[in-house]
């Protein structure tokens, strides 16, 4: 995550010149939305187009048309998008990288001739105004070389006057059609209105003989700790997708709401003491050595120093994020003691989830503690995995994990759990192997990470030894 500070705002508007940049030397158009279509009868197409110029990647532009954010773009990239004709109101935003709120913005209200084109572009990276606007062209024809930009996706397909919408990929409708009964964001997401993701078939899976399942949800902090809006949503709905996806006994699956680092440290033992956990006695109970699947959803932070700078803890709920070595659970630990419990012949094979990032930030992106500047440190990855198994974080480094409010849900967890229940099977054989589920996070959690607040989000799937048939969805 890049840091920009409010006193740089100004000198970063202080552009390289680029009056003689060949992306000013054509009027190449661009290809249509995202199947390169031709214009539909009642729609025009809005094109929002930023060119390459390399010095001003510090922050993005987004654009907003009747109050919906319609794309997000980065230095040499542009997206287009069919809009129903008629008047509409649009709003051009610059949001700085790891800022939540926009920093400069202007608003317009355009007119969509049908079939026609509307480009908005930025054509003035070397001229500093004050007036945000004067640094863009709005009208009907372009100013850039498309051929030398990269197109990215709209967040919509289409919008209309009515307020709906049309998804990237679906079919573009007449706009004298009756609309659609629900417009929704993601191209797949169908959600209850409960906000728990799409109902998960009924199923068995391997897991579902011999397994101890730990389940957690952190979301009310104490300490002035900010809470973790969706954790608890998070939690109930992993724990149902274990129940009906996976066919695990309610008694073999253990929740916790609001867990407090006493609850950690009995669940899974303190550093050099696993074999005093209930996860430990109880495996060591049984006739063969027992899977273990761990999910967390809630705050994680990084050691802000001494010789543990920088190492991941899950954050209890009765945490102090300025003494996290001594009131949080270490990542590290959970680790090793699993990997003990491996070797001491107890749990087989394992699965551990974090819907959580260890930036010390929240789903939302403001910092965990209220009223107190971020914690300035890179955190670290763990220095070992157990073995013969996978381990999921929802995002990398110094990102942190989203929200997706709209669905009440972490983003990682809404796209995980819609992954087990079938989409991210991609070659059909009735089992999810950890590298189809990666592939389909990577695809999915990076996009509306991007969409939904202009963020990165790269979530992590590990697989330590082979897995193949774990996460079987056999009926």
């Amino acid at each position: 995550m890049r840091l920009f500070a409010l006193a740089a705002l100004i000198p970063a508007l202080i552009f390289l010149s680029c009056s003689s940049a060949p992306y000013y030397q054509s009027r190449t158009s661009p290809p249509g939305y995202a199947q390169d279509r031709e214009i539909p009868e009642g729609m025009g197409r809005v094109t929002f187009g930023r060119p390459p110029t390399a010095k001003h990647g510090v922050f993005s532009l987004d654009l907003s048309i009747d109050g919906v954010k319609a794309a997000v773009i980065d230095d040499g990239q542009y997206a287009s998008l069919l809009v129903e004709m008629g008047e509409h109101d649009i709003k051009v935003a610059s949001t700085i990288a790891g800022a939540s709120v926009p920093k400069l913005s202007f608003s317009r209200r355009i007119t969509v001739v049908e079939r026609k084109d509307v480009y908005i572009e930025f054509v003035k990276p070397g001229t500093f105004s004050l007036d945000f606007s004067s640094l863009f062209s709005i009208q009907s024809d372009s100013r850039l070389n498309y051929g030398l930009m990269s197109k990215v996706p709209p967040i919509y397909a289409a919008l209309y006057n009515d307020g709906t919408r049309a998804l990237v990929g679906e079919a573009i409708r007449s706009p004298f059609a009756q609309p659609p009964a629900q417009s929704q964001l993601a191209a797949q997401a169908q959600a209850p209105a409960s906000g728990t993701p799409a109902q998960v078939p009924k199923g068995s899976s391997v897991l579902a003989g011999n397994v101890i399942a730990v389940v957690i949800g952190n979301r009310d902090y104490e300490r002035g700790t900010s809470a973790d809006t969706f954790a608890q949503n998070d939690a109930r709905a992993f724990r149902e997708a274990l129940e009906k996806s996976f066919g695990i006994d309610e008694k073999d699956i253990w929740q916790t709401e609001n867990a407090g680092l006493a609850d950690l440290i009995s669940l899974f033992g303190g550093s050099g003491s696993y074999k005093m956990s209930r996860v430990y006695r109880a495996a060591s109970l049984r006739d063969t050595p027992t899977d273990l699947i761990v999910y967390y959803s809630g705050h994680g932070a990084p050691a802000t120093s001494g010789q543990n700078k920088g190492e991941g803890y899950l954050v209890p709920v009765d945490a102090d994020l300025q003494d996290i070595q001594d009131t949080g659970y270490a990542i590290g630990t959970l680790m090793a003691n699993v990997e003990a419990m491996k070797a001491d012949g107890v749990i087989d094979r394992s699965w551990l989830s974090f819907d959580a990032c260890f930036s010390g930030q929240g789903g939302d992106g403001s910092f965990l503690v209220k009223n107190v500047s971020g914690l300035a440190v890179q955190p670290l990855a763990p220095s070992s995995y157990p073995k013969d198994g996978i381990v999921m974080f929802a995002s990398s480094g110094e990102e942190f994990a989203s929200w997706y409010p709209e669905k009440e849900h972490g983003l990682f967890t809404y796209f995980l759990l819609k992954g087990l229940s079938g989409e991210a099977d991609t070659d059909g054989n009735g089992s999810i192997s950890p590298v189809e589920l990666g592939s389909y996070l990577r695809k999915w959690v990076p996009r509306y990470a991007n969409g939904l607040n202009a963020q990165e989000q790269t979530p992590q799937v590990i697989e330590n030894g082979e897995m193949e048939g774990f996460l079987s969805l056999g009926k």
